[in-house]
């Protein structure tokens, strides 16, 4: 009888372990294809920089707004490199998880100077994002599923701008030890 009752408890003790640690494994396994941005399979990111000689003198012609123009990389970009897995899956969880303040940028000069570009493994372009951390703006394509969504017309409470700019200055670390290289 003692050994039925000690085999039950173990039965049901592995069984809560067993379901443990698939739970835990959630955040791993969300990003390809999953819940975070871009909300595709696996993809390979490269980073790029442009815009950088804006303004040029004489300057009188905004510049463009997009790492991707016509389905190709913006003509003005430099590729500084890949951006390792780890890194670009962190990316992608602070996005999602962020407010849409990030979209709609902190100031509006929105002038771009970094971007990345994120590839199928047959290297077609699949998502890319376009940064200005002067305003704290991120431009993403497909868009962002954002995990807070501020209303029109409302005046945006300062814990929600610290977010975004927290958030923007997050992603800005992760690129710039990138830039370093």
């Amino acid at each position: 009888m003692k050994s039925h009752r000690f085999y039950t408890l173990l039965v049901w003790t592995a069984l809560i372990f067993v379901l443990l640690s698939c739970s835990s494994s959630k955040k791993i396994s969300t990003y390809p294809g999953g819940s975070y941005w871009p909300y595709i399979g696996n993809t390979k990111a490269h980073l790029y920089v442009f815009n950088q000689n804006y303004p040029a003198e004489n300057e009188t012609k905004r510049p463009e707004t997009s790492i991707i123009i016509n389905r190709e990389i913006n003509p003005t970009a430099t590729y500084l490199g890949e951006i390792e897995a780890l890194d670009m899956q962190n990316i992608a969880e602070i996005l999602t998880q962020s407010s849409d303040l990030v979209a709609k940028g902190l100031s509006k000069c929105f002038i771009p100077r970094h971007g990345i570009v994120l590839y199928d493994q047959a290297d077609s372009i699949v998502a890319h994002l376009s940064i200005c951390f002067e305003c704290d703006q991120i431009v993403a394509f497909p868009p962002i599923r954002y995990k807070n969504v501020t209303k029109e017309n409302v005046v945006w409470k300062e814990k929600d701008i610290k977010k975004a700019e927290f958030d923007i200055q997050a992603i800005e670390k992760v690129i710039t030890k990138y830039q370093q290289n």
